[in-house]
C-alpha cells in the first residue's frame, strides 16, 4: 500500500510523527498530550489491536492430521475517525474505530484463530465488530465510494488509506493513527482543530451531497468542539436549504466535468440522533441557532420556527418574541442538563403559536395544547415511549411553579414528590431565566418554591410521614360512605391532612374521616 506523505501544515515536517503519546504535539502549539487513565486504557487496546492484526499467525485446516496450515493476519491497519481527533485535543477517547487493508472474510479468520468474538455488523460496507480485551472495535476495510445517492452507498474495497480517509466527511475526522502512534493527517485535520475550523474534506458540496446528514454532524461537530464552520463548507451548507427531507439534485462543479446528483432525504430518526447529540452539549443553543441560520430548524422543528415574531405581554416577557424566549431558556441551561430537559425547553412554548388570543397578549392553557403537539413532535422522531411521556408532564405541567406560593401545604408536597419534579424544576428555572433577567432576579422570582423545599427537607428529618397508609377506600366505605367518587375525596382529603403532618395515627384518621362524613350528612 502506498500514499503520499505531504508535509504538515503546522511543522513542514511529514504529518507520520508524535512516536509518543505523551510526547509534545506539534500540531498544537507544543501543549503536552494529557490523556485520562481510561481513554489511555482503550486507545492501548486498539493500538494492541493493530500490532495483532499486523501480526501473521498459523492457522490449521482440516479434521485429521497432518493438518493444511495457512499463514493469516499480517495486514496494515490504521485508527481512525473521532479517536485520533480526540487524542489531538486531549479529550475523553470512547470508542475506536480502524480501517484495514483486510476483508471482513480476513478478519473472521484472523479471529477465528485467535478465539475472538466477531460480529458481521455493516458487511454490505465492508464493516465488522471485533470484541477485543473487553471492548467492541468496530472495523471497516478501506473502501471508496462507487455510487452515492445522499444516503445509500455502494462501495468497493481499496488498498489505499489515502482514498478511505478522503471519503470521510470533515477533516478533523479524516486523521489516521498507526501502531507506532504516529498521526497520518492528510487533509490538515491538524491545523483546523488548531484553528477551531470545521473543513469538509475535498468539495464540500459533494460530501454533503453523499450524504445529507453530513450536513447535522457538522453542526453538531461546530457546537461540541465549539469551531467555526468554514466559509466555503458553509456556503455549501446552504444550498440544501428546504432540502434535508427531501429528494433534490444538485450540480458538483470541480471535480473534472460538471455532473448532477440525486441526493435522497433523511429519516427523521437519523435526524433525531443528531439533535439529541446537539442538545446534550452545554453549547446547544449554538446549534439550533446554526439550525435557524441555515433554514435547517424550518424542516426539522416548524412548531418552533412558528414562534417567531408571535408577541408576548411585555409585563412578565420583557423579551417579547416568544422564539427568542424559548432560545434565551434553552440557552440559560446548566452545562450537565439531561436531554429530557434541553428538548422540554425547546418545545414548552409552541402551544401558543395555536391559542386563540382574545386579548392578544395572555396564552391561556397554552401548557395542554404544547403537551399535545410535544407528543406528535416527539412520535415523529420515534423516540422511546417513556421518555415522550416525561417530556409531555413536563411541558404540560411547566407552568405549575409559577402558582406555587398559592398551593396548598399538601399539594406542594405532591409536586415536589412527583418522580419528574427535580426536571420540572430545571424547566421552571430556565423559562424564568429566558427573559432578559439577572440571575439575582431569577433567584427572588424563585424564593417561595425554594424556601420550600428547604422546609419540606427539615419536616422530612424532624416528622417524618408514615411509611404505611394509615387509611384507604375500604375503610371510608366501613364508614357508610357508598362506593363512588365521594370516597376518593374523602380519601384525598384525609390523605392531605397525613401529607401536612396533622394526623400520624390510623386512629386519627379514623376519627377525621368520621366528622367529615357526618358534616357530608348534615
Amino acid at each position: 500500500m502506498t500514499f503520499n506523505e505531504p508535509k504538515d501544515n503546522l511543522t513542514g515536517k511529514s504529518p507520520i510523527h508524535q512516536k509518543n503519546a505523551l510526547k509534545s504535539n506539534p500540531g498544537l502549539s507544543g501543549s503536552q498530550i494529557i490523556v485520562n487513565t481510561e481513554s489511555q486504557d482503550l486507545l492501548q487496546v486498539g493500538l494492541d489491536f493493530l500490532r495483532l492484526l499486523a501480526t501473521t499467525v498459523k492457522a490449521e485446516y482440516g479434521i485429521i492430521a497432518p493438518y493444511k496450515v495457512r499463514m493469516v493476519g499480517g495486514k496494515k491497519g490504521y485508527i481512525v475517525g473521532g479517536a485520533v481527533r480526540d487524542y489531538v485535543m486531549n479529550k475523553p477517547i470512547h470508542d475506536i474505530d480502524i480501517t484495514t487493508e483486510a476483508t471482513p472474510a480476513e478478519i473472521e479468520e484472523l479471529t477465528r484463530v485467535l478465539n475472538l468474538v466477531y460480529v458481521p455488523t455493516g458487511l454490505q460496507h465492508g464493516t465488522v465488530t471485533v470484541v477485543y480485551k473487553s471492548h467492541q472495535i468496530q472495523i471497516t476495510t478501506y473502501r471508496i465510494d462507487k455510487v452515492c445517492d445522499g444516503r445509500h452507498a455502494v462501495v468497493e474495497f481499496c488498498s489505499n488509506l489515502s482514498f478511505d480517509l478522503e471519503r470521510r466527511d470533515i477533516t478533523a475526522n479524516a486523521m489516521a493513527m498507526d501502531s507506532d502512534m504516529n498521526i497520518i493527517d492528510l487533509f490538515g485535520g491538524q491545523e483546523d482543530i488548531k484553528n477551531k475550523i470545521i473543513r469538509a474534506v475535498g468539495l464540500p458540496l459533494k460530501r454533503f451531497v453523499e450524504d445529507k446528514l453530513r450536513l447535522l454532524r457538522a453542526i453538531r461537530f461546530a457546537t461540541v468542539l465549539g469551531f467555526t464552520i468554514e466559509p466555503k463548507t458553509w456556503e455549501a451548507m446552504k444550498e440544501f436549504r428546504g432540502k434535508l427531507k427531501v429528494h433534490s439534485k444538485h450540480t458538483i462543479y470541480g471535480d473534472g466535468e460538471p455532473y448532477e446528483v440525486d441526493a435522497r432525504p433523511i429519516s427523521d430518526e437519523r435526524i433525531r440522533d443528531e439533535l439529541v447529540k446537539i442538545l446534550e452539549s452545554p453549547n446547544r443553543s449554538r446549534g439550533l441557532e446554526l439550525m435557524d441560520e441555515l433554514g435547517m430548524l424550518d424542516e426539522i422543528l416548524p412548531e418552533v420556527v412558528a414562534l417567531k415574531g408571535l408577541m408576548a405581554d411585555p409585563k412578565h416577557h420583557p423579551e417579547r418574541d416568544t422564539f427568542l424566549h424559548t432560545m434565551l431558556s434553552v440557552k440559560s441551561l446548566p452545562p450537565d442538563t439531561p436531554v429530557d430537559v434541553a428538548i422540554t425547553m425547546v418545545l414548552h412554548d409552541i402551544g401558543k403559536a395555536i391559542i386563540d388570543r382574545t386579548d392578544n397578549i395572555h396564552f391561556l392553557e397554552h401548557e395542554t395544547k404544547g403537551a399535545e403537539m410535544t407528543d406528535a413532535v416527539l412520535r415523529r422522531f420515534k423516540f422511546p415511549g417513556d421518555f415522550i411521556d416525561k417530556v409531555k408532564w413536563l411541558v404540560a405541567n411547566h407552568m405549575k411553579l409559577y402558582s406555587f406560593g398559592e398551593m396548598r401545604k399538601a399539594k406542594k408536597i405532591r409536586l415536589i414528590e412527583h418522580q419528574y419534579f427535580s426536571q420540572l424544576y430545571q424547566t421552571y428555572k430556565a423559562d424564568r431565566s429566558g427573559r432578559l433577567k439577572s440571575e439575582e432576579a431569577v433567584k427572588e422570582e424563585m424564593r417561595d418554591v425554594d424556601e420550600f423545599l428547604k422546609e419540606y427537607e427539615t419536616m422530612q428529618k424532624v416528622k417524618p410521614r408514615p411509611k404505611v397508609r394509615l387509611v384507604t377506600g375500604f375503610d371510608v366505605m366501613q364508614l357508610g360512605v357508598k362506593e363512588g367518587i365521594q370516597v376518593g375525596k374523602l380519601l384525598t382529603a384525609v390523605e392531605d391532612e397525613i401529607i401536612e403532618g396533622k394526623i400520624t395515627t390510623r386512629d386519627e384518621a379514623i376519627n377525621w374521616l368520621k366528622k367529615a362524613i357526618d358534616e357530608l350528612n348534615k
